[in-house]
């Protein structure tokens, strides 16, 4: 998909436009759905943008309510597969936050016993 490539859709991604993505798999597709923040009109609500994806990664189709959206390549959907590339690759990893709290048992040394003073 052309706006996967583009560094607009890029820049959306790491400016933190993506909100709210959500994955939902369906037989064999997924279906990803998020919000992106516009651009350029900060204070105005953010777009709809949807992807559907085949179990082999080629994209189906996808949508944004943008100007351009209707042409299905804007770089909304490509921030928004950005964000999910990002998401599945760090799913991986899990950071200190993401398991309990542990401390390091403290090492048991035989102290001997003396007279004081």
């Amino acid at each position: 998909m052309k706006a996967y490539k583009s560094l607009q859709a890029y820049k959306y991604f790491e400016a933190g436009f993506v909100q709210k993505v959500r994955c939902k798999r369906i037989n064999d597709m997924v279906v990803i759905v998020g919000k992106v923040k516009h651009s350029q009109r900060m204070s105005e609500k953010s777009l709809d943008t949807w992807v559907i994806v085949n179990e082999d990664g080629s994209i189906r189709t996808a949508h944004c309510t943008c100007m351009a959206g209707s042409s299905e390549i804007c770089s909304h959907v490509g921030a928004i597969l950005y964000a999910a590339e990002y998401a599945a690759k760090t799913k991986e990893t899990v950071s200190c936050t993401d398991t309990k709290a542990t401390w390091p048992v403290p090492a048991i040394s035989k102290v001997p016993v003396g007279t004081t003073c």
